[in-house]
């Protein structure tokens, strides 16, 4: 699998933010504090359930009710597809499967956050 673009919406210190990702090796720079590490959270959190450094409810930025991730990904099969993980401070998470990016087809799974 390849991630090939990843999308924050109301995510810790990304208000609105894509990343598109080459083939080979990627470089993510910044300042400190500028929301390096939570692009590779986001990703974690996403793909296998995981956030290294907070409460997954922490995740969204601070003041909003919600946020989102977007991963575009291509498959050991060479077709794209998307996980888009929708995050609310209340603890609720759902994460929707689009097996080809901008198709209506989707899969949802919807989890509470303890």
């Amino acid at each position: 699998m390849k991630i090939l673009r990843v999308e924050l919406k109301n995510i810790r210190s990304h208000a609105d933010a894509s990343f598109d990702f080459e083939r080979g090796i990627n470089l993510i720079l910044g300042e400190n504090g500028s929301g390096k590490t939570t692009i590779l959270d986001a990703v974690g959190m996403t793909l296998f359930g995981l956030d290294s450094r907070s409460n997954n409810k922490e995740m969204v930025r601070e003041n909003e009710s919600g946020g989102s991730i977007r991963i575009v990904f291509e498959g050991n099969d060479g077709r794209a597809a998307a996980l888009r993980a929708e995050l609310k401070r209340d603890g609720v998470f759902m994460l929707n499967l689009m097996s080809s990016p901008g198709s209506g087809t989707t899969t949802t799974a919807v989890r509470t956050i303890e």
